[in-house]
């Protein structure tokens, strides 16, 4: 069996120290939308038609998340990718489309492809969020009610917020990580070519 390219281990390396942050990333996600939703229910918020369940949904890939704990690779954050898409477009049309409260959530798989890491996850995360944007659109069409009151639309734009803010500073660190390893790498190879004779 032939060892693995360097660049294939370099980039499981990567993923495996960002797997810790990640994975806390997702389960904060997952707590906050089960929090907002017990606790409109619990104050007896004003909540339009499938609210609750639409912030319940959004609970679901948050806990996927957590699966790359048992096993973590491209394949898998691509399923995840999917699964965010899924939810926010679900999401996005029990819950009034982009006129209801929780449009911000057509982002959420943007944040979460930026959170999970490299150019293609992010681009899935930007088409994922334009289809549910879309999804919610046509719930809007098909006549769903617009947002009776501000408070669940602004704790959804709040977190969304926060995840794009935690995400890219997840993806700043982890691009400084992967620079820093590079070029300790060239000053290696640098040291080992000044000390060659000739």
């Amino acid at each position: 069996m032939s060892p693995a390219p360097a660049h294939a281990q370099t980039a499981r390396t990567a993923r495996a120290a960002d797997l810790p942050g990640l994975c806390a990333w997702h389960a904060v996600w997952a707590a906050l939308c089960a929090g907002l939703a017990l606790a409109f229910s619990l104050t007896g918020a004003p909540l339009q038609g499938l609210d609750s369940l639409a912030l319940l949904v959004m609970v679901i890939p948050g806990l996927g998340g957590l699966a790359l704990l048992l096993r973590d690779g491209p394949g898998q954050r691509a399923m995840l990718i999917g699964l965010w898409i899924v939810a926010a477009a679900a999401s996005l049309a029990v819950s009034g489309g982009v006129n209801g409260s929780y449009a911000a959530f057509a982002f959420a798989p943007l944040a979460a492809g930026l959170a999970m890491g490299g150019y293609r996850r992010a681009l899935a995360g930007l088409l994922g969020g334009v289809m549910g944007a879309a999804a919610g659109l046509l719930s809007t069409l098909w006549g769903a009610s617009p947002a009776t009151t501000p408070w669940p639309g602004l704790a959804a734009l709040a977190l969304t917020a926060g995840a794009f803010a935690s995400a890219l500073t997840m993806a700043w660190r982890s691009r400084e990580r992967r620079l820093a390893a590079a070029e300790s790498a060239l000053g290696r190879l640098e040291a080992l070519l000044a000390a060659q004779p000739g």
